[in-house]
């Protein structure tokens, strides 16, 4: 089986425990960026008894707001290295690891259908910066929770999901 990088590969087993599997194909829709450009995007992971496309990180999302700014970035970046770029380049500028395009993709399909899972706790910094992108994320420790709470939720019923870390609590209701 195929993954787009390492850290997917090495938490496929995780994932596998939790009852999500590897997912190979693009979401059957274009999304648009803020300055109106269209993407595609892929999940990495899809749990299919509760119907739920998760996104896996590995480290925190960046902070690039649109397909071309991170393309722009990633350019600069890569002229810069004598025309390569590292994996820490591609973490910290590329598109695939910015929060607006998660927050835009999970706007789109709706949170009950698309999670953004962390392998560990984002900081209280980091969780402030998802929360105000609107993005619901849970962790790799917490995904059996959040996913029995979106089955749930997706039936109409009252639970809410609850993080706690020694920085903060996380919620989504």
């Amino acid at each position: 089986m195929k993954f787009d990088s390492k850290a997917e590969a090495m938490a496929a087993d995780k994932f596998a425990k939790h009852g999500a599997t590897r997912f190979d194909s693009l979401f059957g829709v274009d999304f648009i960026d803020k300055n109106g450009e269209a993407f595609r995007a892929k999940p990495d992971f899809w749990h299919q008894q509760y119907d739920i496309y998760i996104e896996y990180k590995p480290c925190e999302l960046n902070n690039k707001t649109s397909k071309r700014a991170a393309e722009n970035k990633m350019h600069s970046q890569a002229m810069y290295r004598g025309g390569r770029l590292t994996r820490h380049d591609e973490l910290l500028h590329s598109w695939s690891n910015s929060a607006y395009k998660q927050s835009i993709v999970q706007e789109r399909l709706g949170y009950l259908n698309f999670v953004v899972c962390f392998e560990k706790n984002p900081t209280f910094k980091e969780a402030k910066f998802y929360e105000k992108r609107g993005i619901r994320w849970c962790t790799l420790a917490s995904l059996r929770n959040y996913l029995a709470v979106m089955h749930f939720q997706k039936r109409g019923l009252a639970f809410s999901f609850k993080l706690e870390t020694d920085e903060y609590t996380y919620s989504v209701a």
